[in-house]
């Protein structure tokens, strides 16, 4: 009956982490961001994302070096460790409207015994065609699970 209790009590313990919804928020109505995966190899970690942007008013996405991620073992991942790379090769991806551009978000020097980050914050400049105006704004990821080999 012990071992049952304990049994019990380490998984309602366990519960509320590995049940946890993952989250996105795409810090404007202008877009959607739907995010694939976050695979581990080594100590790295690549996040894939999707952007669709829903006007023609937006040129495209520069995702610089204001990035900070939180693992669920305290760490901080921040533009030292966190690099933005869109489909492109570089950090900024031109948007067309209604077609879904692909970013790999690649977080360095993971801890191994990482097993989800608990929240991202990916900051980006949305600039207008003509390369006039930009608008800041960021992607919010809560509660992404890694998935390791």
């Amino acid at each position: 009956m012990r071992r049952l209790i304990i049994a019990l009590a380490a998984l309602f313990a366990v519960l509320p982490v590995s049940f946890a919804q993952m989250t996105v928020t795409a810090g404007s109505a202008e877009i959607s961001v739907e995010v694939k995966r976050a695979i581990a190899q080594g100590n790295e970690v690549a996040i894939d994302i999707f952007v669709t942007c829903f006007t023609a008013s937006w040129g495209g996405l520069d995702f610089g070096y204001f990035q900070k991620i939180y693992d669920d073992e305290g760490n901080l991942y921040d533009r030292n460790s966190v690099q933005v790379v869109g489909d492109g090769g570089g950090n900024f991806v031109n948007l067309e409207k209604d077609i879904p551009r692909k970013f790999r978000v690649v977080v360095k020097e993971v801890d191994e015994y990482a097993s989800q980050f608990l929240l991202g914050r990916l900051k980006y400049m949305a600039r207008k065609p003509d390369g006039g105006s930009i608008k800041e704004s960021e992607i919010t990821i809560k509660n992404l699970p890694i998935e390791r080999p």
